[in-house]
């Protein structure tokens, strides 16, 4: 301790010493420097006042001598005369330009027997306070000296020390006075003064301070604006008081000077002497003499008593289990002392840390078993590819492949087989890496590599053919023939701009669109569809907030028996009233929600939704059937069965026949059988199911053999054009024919009137349901139509007996051809001529060669049909291109003439073969 405190007091000594010395040199040298700048102040304020008195009187005998000139032009003479203002301005003005600029600050002009006038002036500055200013001196004081200085305070208070000069016109003949001229100059504004008392004197700082306003040299000009002109001393003291800015001295002095109200200051600034300098150099050199001295004293100190310390420290670092991470150098001649003992122990330690360090990088960034980077080091790899590519305008590619059927072979062969295929896929991926590429395992049979430079597209789809051909090659481990094939999901940069991790889960999601394609092939991502999805997700939570808070009701479509009128059930249809859009139907929403999480739960609130309905309308007495919508992925989500036994639980009172499941023809299912037999299971609860939309499927005759369905319900798009369309109308006559020879009770949908209802009864299906007979209406609504219903059914039964008679087919395939006929005609008379569409009549032709001549192919009559139609076509297209041609009106007539001829032609061999049909039939 006593040591310790020794060392303590020995250095503390030597530091106050030196500081105390330090500021004594420091003291010596700003004191001899003041003295120095002092005396240069001195002798240049002696000398610059002389010179600023006598250029100053200079510049007034100037100014008298040039408006003595002034004087002399006869023109302006005879401009004040006449009271013309701005002649005289102008003569003045053109003067100015020669040899009185910027003489006069301001002008009065005035006549004696008028009023004055007075006008601006014609050098820089404009002074209109000083010009009344001086009208007033003359009103007030009877007149102004020829050349005098006066103090003048402005408008704002701020002081000014102007130059005034009084001329007066006289007659030559008469002596009186005719007019007068008066001018000021405002000497403070004068820079030119203050650059000849400053060139004059030689000084490299010389400011001049007149009426407050200061004009500064280049060297002080710095100092002075950044806060030095408040602290300089007053201007009435001795003028021995200087401050220092920077690198310069500066002082001021008032200068008396007669002529003058008020007098000016001289303001200097001198460079330091040139002694300053070598003072202040002596007195550095004394100090660092000082400071090297003692820095010599402490060394022996630390030599002392650290040398000794760093021996017992060297045994003790041989034990530490962590030190730097670079290894020190051995110092010289310490190799074998206590010094170089601790340099070892530490270099010792930082080798077995770095092989440690090495070891830990290895398994951060690189995979275990197959060597290749992982998803940390691949994420940094992109990241730096995305700003070389972003640099270079180069595109690259992230692929994300998956190896298919690999689990399977991994239980079969055990896991120590599933690594070595692994190891033998890498090596075969690393074959076809470039120099720039990486190739990254993220996991069980996931990779992912990363393309730089893909300049050319068909170079890259190349490139992933052969990774695919790679992996596909078959493998022998152990003896065993081991084949597989991967999927691949492709994005590219700059086209997909995201990060690293978006790029590799866009290339995730495309690698499961390769997946669902099919297998062993490559999808590139869609980021057009990836927004669409996204798009999607967000429409299907607004959904589902909408079904949380209420948003969704159910509307009915009435069912009817279109013989007796008798109103056998309705339909519930889904609506939802978005808070902003306003009322939806189910084509707005539902694609969106099909496939979604979200369409099980919404197809269970409907069930629930129409059994209460149910139970409302029979507790008001009235018994229906509803029908509701079931999607393919609610009926073959687990438990459905069991969730539809305890709905109907729930409701006792109803009948299990009062609901019926309809389950759309176009929905694909992805297990027929698990379908089937869910609809059995729910057959056996008293459940009935139809299948909807039936005709309109590719698989139609398929579901309608494996689902055990009740009921048929004929698409609307069939039903809607069959009396036009004599193709529709069979394919409506064979799905009734379907259902009566299976014993299945068949329902049209989009019955859009009595007409076509009349038709259906006449095929066989007396059971509709559309517009003709009622919109979706409101639970609330309903019963109040069933009761106007029903008093419309004699008139309904009067209208269904009606036009009954006759070849449905051949007057369906008759209306059909007259509402061609007539849109031909229509659009022939349209101005300007545009081509009419469908000018071959593709129905008829369609009916022609199908059904038609399956019906009516052995009459003659039918063969006749062709000819008149091709007759009617012909005649058409030749008045078309007549009109165009411009043809005279006569000319056209006379087409169209023919053309109506050719049409009756056609209607006389559908009314032949009607007649022969019948001849037939009996």
């Amino acid at each position: 301790m006593a040591r310790r405190t020794l060392i303590t007091t020995i250095v503390a000594a030597l530091g106050g010493g030196m500081v105390l010395f330090s500021v004594l040199a420091v003291v010596l040298t700003i004191q001899g420097t003041r003295q120095a700048t002092l005396a240069e102040l001195q002798r240049g304020f002696d000398r610059s006042a002389a010179l600023a008195t006598l250029i100053l009187d200079q510049e007034i005998e100037g100014i008298q001598r040039m408006s003595h000139e002034i004087m002399r032009l006869r023109p302006l003479q005879q401009a004040v005369l006449e009271g013309r203002q701005d002649l005289a301005e102008h003569l003045l003005l053109r003067q100015a330009q020669f040899d009185l600029q910027g003489v006069f600050d301001g002008l009065i002009i005035s006549r004696e027997d008028q009023a004055r006038w007075v006008a601006g002036g014609f050098a820089v500055y404009r002074r209109e306070a000083l010009l009344e200013w001086l009208s007033r001196q003359h009103e007030h004081q009877g007149g102004l000296s020829d050349a005098r200085l006066h103090a003048m305070v402005d408008e704002d208070g701020r002081p000014h020390l102007v130059l005034v000069v009084s001329r007066h016109f006289r007659d030559p003949d008469t002596g009186r006075r005719l007019g007068s001229l008066k001018g000021a100059v405002i000497l403070s504004d004068r820079l030119s003064l203050f650059n000849r008392v400053r060139q004059a004197a030689g000084l490299e700082g010389l400011g001049w301070m007149v009426d407050g306003q200061l004009f500064v040299g280049p060297l002080p000009a710095d100092a002075l604006l950044s806060g030095a002109w408040p602290r300089l001393p007053p201007a009435g003291q001795a003028g021995d008081e200087f401050i220092r800015e920077a690198s310069v001295h500066i002082a001021r002095r008032s200068l008396s000077l007669a002529t003058l109200d008020q007098t000016p200051v001289m303001v200097m600034s001198v460079a330091d002497p040139r002694d300053e300098a070598r003072i202040l150099i002596t007195v550095m050199t004394l100090l660092v003499t000082v400071i090297v001295i003692v820095m010599s004293v402490l060394l022996l100190f630390l030599t002392r008593f650290v040398a000794l310390p760093l021996r017992r420290l060297a045994e003790q670092a041989r034990l530490l289990p962590v030190g730097p991470l670079r290894p020190l150098s051995m110092p010289r001649f310490h190799a074998d002392d206590e010094l170089g003992q601790l340099v070892n122990a530490f270099n010792d330690l930082i080798r077995r840390i770095s092989i440690h360090q090495h070891e830990l990088d290895r398994m951060a960034h690189y995979d275990i078993l197959t060597g290749v980077p992982n998803r940390r080091l691949l994420a940094d790899r992109i990241s730096q590819a995305i700003a070389r590519a972003r640099r270079n305008l180069s595109p690259m590619a992230i692929c994300y492949l998956d190896l298919d059927g690999f689990k399977p072979i991994n239980d079969r062969f055990g896991h120590a087989m599933g690594d070595r295929l692994l190891l033998v896929i890498a090596e075969r991926l690393k074959t076809l890496l470039r120099a720039d590429d990486t190739l990254a395992r993220l996991g069980g049979d996931e990779f992912v590599l990363l393309f730089n430079h893909l300049d050319d597209a068909d170079e890259a789809h190349r490139l992933f053919e052969r990774m695919l051909t790679a992996v596909a090659e078959p493998a022998i481990l152990d003896g065993v023939c081991v084949r597989l094939s991967a999927s691949m999901g492709v994005t590219f940069f700059p086209r997909d701009d995201h990060d690293a991790d978006t790029l590799i889960r866009h290339a995730d999601q495309a690698m499961y669109q390769a997946k669902e394609a099919g297998k062993n092939r490559y999808a590139v991502f869609d980021l057009d569809q990836s927004r669409r999805q996204q798009t999607r997700m967000e429409f299907i939570r607004s959904m589902a907030t909408g079904l949380r808070e209420g948003q969704f009701l159910l509307h009915y479509q009435p069912r009817v028996d279109l013989v007796s009128g008798r109103v056998t059930g309705a339909e519930a249809l889904l609506r939802w009233r978005h808070p902003k859009r306003g009322l939806l139907m189910p084509a707005s929403f539902l694609d969106d929600l099909s496939g979604s999480e979200l369409e099980p739960e919404m197809g269970r609130w409907v069930i629930e939704q129409a059994l209460q309905q149910l139970a409302r309308w029979q507790a008001q007495g009235l018994r229906l059937h509803i029908s509701v919508n079931v999607s393919a992925d609610h009926l073959l989500e687990p438990g459905f069965a069991d969730y539809l036994e305890a709905a109907l639980a729930r409701h006792p009172q109803l009948s299990r026949e009062s609901l019926e499941c309809e389950i759309l023809e176009t929905a694909t299912f992805s297990d027929l059988y698990q379908a089937g037999s869910v609809i059995a299971r729910c057959k056996t609860l008293g459940v009935r199911f139809a299948l909807d939309d039936f005709g309109t499927g590719y698989s139609s005759l398929a579901y309608f053999r494996s689902l055990p369905v009740d009921v048929l319900k004929i698409d609307r798009s069939f039903v809607m054009d069959m009396l036009e369309d004599p193709n529709d109308l069979d394919i409506v006559e064979s799905i009734v024919g379907l259902a009566a020879t299976f014993n299945k009770e068949i329902i049209a949908e989009g019955v859009e009137s009595m007409e076509q209802a009349a038709y259906l009864i006449r095929l066989g299906c007396r059971h509709g349901q559309g517009y003709g007979i009622a919109r979706p209406m409101l639970p609330e609504a309903l019963p109040a139509w069933i009761r106007q219903w029903s008093q419309r059914r004699p008139a309904l039964a009067i209208h269904l007996g009606e036009g009954l008679t006759g070849d449905l087919n051949i007057s369906v395939a008759v209306r059909g051809y007259q509402r061609w006929f007539e849109g031909m005609m229509l659009s022939l008379h349209e101005e300007p001529h545009q081509p009419p569409d469908d000018l071959f009549n593709t129905r008829f032709v369609r009916w022609y060669n199908g059904s038609g001549s399956a019906r009516y192919g052995m009459h003659e009559a039918f063969a006749d049909l062709w000819g008149a139609h091709l007759r009617v076509h012909e005649l058409l297209l030749s008045l078309g291109e007549r009109k165009k041609a411009g043809a005279s009106p006569r000319q056209l007539h006379v087409l169209q003439s023919e053309l109506l001829m050719a049409r009756d032609a056609m209607l006389a061999c559908f009314a032949q073969l009607e007649r022969r049909e019948a001849l037939v039939g009996r």
